[in-house]
């Protein structure tokens, strides 16, 4: 199974890059995040970011403060993997990315809204939309 997919923004730059907003569906042990210095969770997370892409390269601007750069978000604590789990979760929420929801997504990019494309992501695939703390 795909850890992440690709939703289209458009054309990049260049001739041959392309816009997209790579969507990402991973376990992540937690502890102390070294951006923030806050302790992230231990469990399944949804990242979205944004990214160029050029052939077979990716390129990946941070934009701190602003969608523009990405964000992650744990969905579920847990105490350890499941890789069943982790699995039904990537099928659940690549399944509910709809065209409809893809397009609400893009144009909620161009809005810098990341609560709402959390939201849309979330509720396409039927997962519930708390937050995990």
């Amino acid at each position: 199974m795909r850890d992440s997919i690709d939703i289209d923004l458009g054309a990049g730059e260049k001739e041959d890059q392309r816009k997209v907003l790579n969507v990402r569906v991973y376990y992540s042990k937690g502890g102390l995040n070294y951006w923030n210095y806050k302790t992230d969770p231990r469990g399944y997370y949804l990242s979205v970011t944004p990214q160029v892409v050029d052939g077979m390269w990716r390129t990946t601007s941070i934009t701190p403060g602003s969608t523009k750069g990405g964000f992650k978000q744990c969905f579920e604590v847990v105490k350890r993997m499941n890789n069943k789990r982790l699995t039904e979760l990537q099928q659940l929420i690549f399944n509910g990315i709809t065209p409809e929801i893809e397009d609400n997504i893009r144009q909620l990019y161009q809005l810098d809204q990341a609560l709402a494309i959390y939201e849309q992501i979330m509720g396409g695939a039927g997962l519930p939309l708390e937050i995990a703390a």
